[in-house]
C-alpha cells in the first residue's frame, strides 16, 4: 500500500478538487476553455427580449458552463450599481411537466406586500408570501407573464431540459418564450439539454424563433483541453510533459469527462511514484483504471456490441474503426471511413462486404444499437448514439495493443 506525507495528502487532495469526471465544474477559477460560448451567452442574456439555448451532445459540458453563467451573472451584477439580477437554476426530469419545472422555479422566492390591520390606530405591516403558492392551479404562459413582472430583472437557467417529455410541454415553453419577450417581461430564460439542434428540445416553432438565441456547446479543441490539464495541475503545483499531455488530449476525444478522467488518474499514478511530473507511463496506467471506472452503461453497451457469435468475429476492430473514424470526420463517417480506419488496425486489405454486415448489425437491436445511420443522398453515413462511448472505445484499443 502507498503511503503518503503531509505535502502528498495536500496534492492529492488538490488533485481530487482539480479534476472532477463525474460532477460538473462550478467553480469559476477551474472552468476552461468555452470562451466564445460564454460571451454569446452573456451578451444575449443582457438583451431584453430574448432567451437562450444551449444545446450539444451528452458529455460536452453543458451544465459546468450553466454552473459557471450563474456565478458570473451573479458576480457580474453585484459589482455593478443596478439592481441585482435574481438567478434561479433549475433541473429538470422525466416526471416533470409545464407546471411543475415553473412551480420549482418559483418555489423558496418571497414577495412582500403591505397589510392593513383593523383598527383606528393600527399601523400597516409585511406579510412575506411564497410566490410558487400564488400561482393558479393550472398553470399557463400569461402566468408566467405575471409572475415575471413581480420579480424584476430575473434570469432563469432550465437544465437537463431533455428529459421532459412530450410535445405538449414543449409547445407550452416554446409559447412562453415568446409570451415573455412580446410583453417585454424583464425575465431571460436559458434552457439547456443534450440536443444536435433546438427543433430536438422545443420542437418547430417558428414563431419563437426571432427571441431565440441558440448556443451550440461542440466538442472541446485540444486548446480547451490543454487548457484544462494545465489549470487542475497548476492549481495542484504538478507539471505533465508533453508526450503525455497529447495522449490525454487525443485520448480524450473533446469530451471534458474523459480529459478530467485521464488526467486525475495519472496524477495520482505520477504521485505514487514520488513524482510531481506526469510521464507517458502514468497515462497508461491512468488508461487501465478509466475503463474500470466507466460508466457501467457504457461498459455494458461495448460489451454487448463485441461480444462474438462465432470464432474470428470482426466486431471489435470495426468497432475502433468506427470510433477513429469519426475522430477523423467530426462525428459522421461513411463506410470508406471505416475501411480505411480497419486497414490500419489490422494491416490487412479490407473490402467493403468483408465488414459490411458488422456494420449493418451495429445499428441493429441486437447489438445496441450503438449506431445511427444517417440516409444522406448517395452512401449512407452513421454516428455514435452515445457519443460518450466512442472515447471509450480508443480506450479499450489502446488497452488491447491494437493502437
Amino acid at each position: 500500500m502507498t503511503s503518503y506525507s503531509g505535502d502528498k495528502l495536500r496534492i492529492l487532495a488538490a488533485i481530487a478538487e482539480v479534476f472532477r469526471p463525474y460532477t460538473p465544474i462550478d467553480d469559476i477559477d477551474l472552468f476552461a476553455g468555452r470562451v466564445n460560448e460564454v460571451a454569446e451567452v452573456l451578451g444575449t442574456v443582457y438583451e431584453r427580449g430574448r432567451h437562450v439555448v444551449i444545446h450539444g451532445d451528452r458529455g460536452v459540458g453543458k451544465t459546468s458552463l450553466a454552473n459557471v453563467m450563474e456565478r458570473l451573472l451573479v458576480r457580474r451584477a453585484d459589482g455593478q450599481e443596478e439592481a441585482r439580477v435574481l438567478v434561479v437554476k433549475a433541473a429538470c426530469d422525466s416526471t416533470d411537466n409545464f407546471a411543475s419545472v415553473w412551480r420549482r422555479v418559483f418555489n423558496g422566492i418571497a414577495l412582500t406586500r403591505d397589510i392593513r390591520r383593523t383598527g383606528f390606530r393600527a399601523e400597516p405591516a409585511e406579510e412575506q408570501l411564497d410566490l410558487a403558492e400564488l400561482l393558479p392551479e393550472i398553470l399557463r404562459p400569461a402566468d408566467i407573464v405575471s409572475a415575471a413582472r413581480t420579480l424584476g430583472r430575473t434570469v432563469v437557467i432550465l437544465d437537463e431540459f431533455d428529459r421532459l417529455q412530450g410535445s405538449e410541454t414543449a409547445r407550452a415553453f416554446a409559447d412562453t418564450l415568446k409570451a415573455l419577450s412580446d410583453a417585454d417581461a424583464d425575465m431571460t430564460v436559458v434552457i439547456v439539454g443534450v440536443g444536435r439542434s433546438v427543433t430536438e428540445l422545443i420542437g418547430e416553432h417558428e414563431s419563437v424563433e426571432r427571441c431565440l438565441k441558440q448556443v451550440r456547446i461542440p466538442r472541446m479543441s485540444n486548446a480547451e483541453a490543454e487548457a484544462i490539464i494545465a489549470t487542475g495541475l497548476e492549481r495542484a503545483g504538478m507539471a505533465i510533459n508533453d508526450d503525455a499531455k497529447e495522449r490525454i488530449i487525443r485520448l480524450s476525444q473533446g469530451f471534458p469527462h474523459y480529459t478530467h478522467l485521464l488526467a486525475k488518474n495519472a496524477a495520482e499514478k505520477a504521485l505514487s511514484s514520488d513524482r510531481t511530473e506526469i510521464e507517458m507511463a502514468d497515462v497508461e496506467g491512468a488508461i487501465a483504471v478509466a475503463l474500470e471506472q466507466a460508466a457501467e452503461s457504457v461498459k455494458e453497451t461495448y460489451r454487448r456490441a463485441v461480444t462474438p457469435q462465432r470464432r474470428q468475429s470482426l466486431f471489435d476492430n470495426v468497432l475502433l474503426a468506427c470510433a477513429l473514424a469519426a475522430e477523423a470526420g467530426g462525428g459522421t463517417f461513411g463506410s470508406t471511413d471505416v475501411r480505411e480506419a480497419l486497414e490500419r488496425i489490422t494491416g490487412q486489405r479490407m473490402e467493403l462486404t468483408r465488414f459490411s454486415y458488422n456494420l449493418g448489425k451495429l445499428c441493429s437491436v441486437e447489438r445496441g444499437p450503438v449506431l445511427d445511420r444517417l440516409d444522406y443522398p448517395g452512401r449512407p453515413r452513421y454516428r455514435f448514439r452515445n457519443p460518450l462511448l466512442q472515447p471509450y472505445i480508443v480506450l479499450q484499443g489502446h488497452s488491447r495493443g491494437v493502437i
